[in-house]
């Protein structure tokens, strides 16, 4: 798994510092070195946020070795962590979250919002904390979307870099030659690569939600799944299915990645991919 810089960013509040340990043990396996960010509102206090950023960097690095950059500068979450992202040539963001709370039950979750307006991968970290032996069980489900091979090669290289075991699952409520022959190329994608494959198919109306029990049922240690929730940016009801696999009750941390190609035509033929 090459991964050459890890962003994350800090909002200082306590529980959060889980997304930095979690960075601290993927760093120590690969690698890569730590940019620590923090964005100050435009009437925020940046002396007092240097401060902090100082307090978090001296933290890490009594946990972790390798090399740690911080920056803290004006800004919006919403535009510029995406944007900082891609002009830092990061490989993986890893953002903490605390839920959804407030106004986010009405509006849609500020995590997704944020990972949507970025092609960058983001790990997603409630407060569980890093498993011991790393991602050994993953969990991805396949909503025969052709975009999901998008993130084939990731989620098979952390599979590969964990020595980890795959459940494929699967939406046997959408099945038809063309959804069946995703699943199948995205399973080809890891077995080719000798990665371990199971494949567990769901008949729940409520698939996400269905896909997180499922995960928690076998003490999964990470999901990963394309993120499709710009599509519910304008809508009545923007409640998402990436929310439900976010937040899942047994806090499984979630790797999201959003497709560059966001053509709507569902139906697209996977050989043309």
């Amino acid at each position: 798994m090459k991964v050459n810089t890890i962003l994350i960013p800090c909002d200082f509040v306590e529980r959060s510092f889980n997304a930095v340990r979690y960075g601290a043990s993927i760093a120590g396996q690969t690698g890569a070195e730590i940019l620590l960010l923090h964005l100050v509102f435009q009437d925020g206090n940046q002396e007092s946020a240097e401060t902090n950023m100082i307090s978090w960097k001296e933290r890490l690095a009594s946990e972790f070795n390798g090399k740690i950059r911080t920056l803290v500068q004006a800004g919006d979450i919403f535009e510029d962590i995406g944007k900082i992202s891609a002009e830092k040539k990061c490989d993986l963001v890893i953002m903490p979250t605390h839920g959804m709370t407030g106004t986010q039950q009405i509006t849609g979750s500020l995590a997704l919002n944020v990972v949507t307006a970025s092609n960058t991968p983001f790990l997603i970290v409630q407060e569980k904390p890093w498993p011991e032996n790393g991602f050994k069980k993953i969990v991805i489900p396949v909503e025969y979307r052709y975009q999901l091979l998008e993130g084939a090669e990731l989620f098979r290289d952390i599979a590969k870099h964990f020595n980890s075991e795959v459940w494929l699952v699967s939406n046997s409520r959408a099945e038809d030659a063309n959804n069946r022959d995703v699943l199948s190329k995205f399973k080809g994608i890891l077995t080719d690569s000798g990665v371990a494959v199971h494949v567990h198919a769901l008949n729940k109306f409520d698939f996400s939600c269905g896909v997180a029990e499922f995960a928690a049922s076998i003490a999964a240690d990470l999901i990963c799944s394309v993120n499709f929730s710009y599509e519910s940016l304008y809508s009545i009801n923007p409640r998402t299915d990436e929310e439900d696999l976010v937040y899942n009750k047994a806090q499984i941390p979630v790797l999201l990645i959003t497709p560059k190609d966001q053509d709507d035509d569902l139906m697209k033929p996977v050989a043309d991919m």
